[in-house]
């Protein structure tokens, strides 16, 4: 994602994100019972899981629908930010992937969305999990991407599975550059994507994994 890492894929103190997540809900679906992923909450926005009805609606680029599902407004471009085929072909997959995969940003109080943030997967073995986000354009440099990064990773550390972040981002994005350096973040290395070409590798290590 542009603002973070390729499109494509616990601040210190975690008060800091004002994070809250509303509890999840049972859905009955023939025989299984699943938990729908509960919203994560920060002081401005909702951070709302994109569930596959959802993900399809934006793959076709159905927005009227999609607007009307999530009972909020969709800015233009805000569509194309998200990896809508990746994600569906991971939930078709192991729908038990949905919490980490990508939220809509929703401001509250305009219930429009401001951007997507989210984990490209869950951790893999070694509690390392890929932290992706992106702003549109007329919403910037609001501290939305802030807000929502810190609300992510107090949710992510609170699962008891993450021992690292990761993001990947552009060179030329000195925005992400300096938000990622505030947040903690080293500069690792860098890697080649196929979509969006160089990108610097930054993680992050949570202190009480670090022994």
């Amino acid at each position: 994602m542009p603002d973070a890492c390729s499109a494509a894929r616990d601040r210190r103190r975690s008060t800091e994100a004002g994070a809250s997540a509303a509890r999840g809900h049972d859905v009955r679906g023939g025989a299984r019972t699943f938990r729908r992923p509960s919203t994560i909450a920060t002081p401005r926005l909702d951070l709302v899981s994109l569930e596959p009805e959802a993900l399809r609606l934006i793959q076709r680029r159905e927005v009227f629908e999609l607007e009307r599902m999530l009972g909020c407004s969709i800015p233009a471009g805000w569509i194309e930010t998200v990896p809508a085929s990746e994600r569906i072909a991971q939930l078709e997959a192991d729908p038990d992937e949905q919490p980490w995969l990508v939220r809509a940003m929703v401001l509250r109080d305009t219930r429009r969305i401001v951007g997507q943030a989210g984990f490209h997967e869950p951790p893999d073995p070694g509690g390392t999990v890929e932290l992706g986000y992106e702003v549109v354009p007329r919403h910037r440099r609001h501290g939305y991407a802030r807000e929502a990064v810190l609300a992510l990773m107090a949710w992510a550390r609170s699962t008891g599975r993450v021992r690292r972040f990761r993001a990947c981002v552009a060179p030329s994005n000195l925005a992400s550059r300096e938000l990622l350096d505030a947040l903690g973040f080293e500069r690792v290395g860098h890697r080649m994507d196929a979509v969006d070409g160089l990108e610097l590798v930054l993680v992050r290590q949570l202190e009480d994994a670090a022994h």
